[in-house]
């Protein structure tokens, strides 16, 4: 995965939305989207939710408390 692919998905692990996330990376929501289905099929994920499962498992989701 691209440096950016991986901040993209320890966002998404912070319960970020696609907005927030393009937000705060100064890209369009389109953009986000493009980079979670690239994460999606380059781990072989169905979904958010697995994402997050992935990134705790990886290491990229530090805690559990609410933002």
């Amino acid at each position: 995965m691209t440096p950016l692919e991986v901040e993209v998905m320890a966002a998404i692990a912070d319960r970020m939305t696609n907005g927030e996330i393009a937000e705060h990376f100064v890209l369009s929501e389109a953009t986000v989207k493009t980079y979670v289905g690239r994460i999606l099929r380059k781990l072989g994920l169905r979904d958010r939710v697995q994402t997050v499962i992935r990134a705790y498992e990886v290491g990229l989701a530090l805690s559990a408390s609410p933002r």
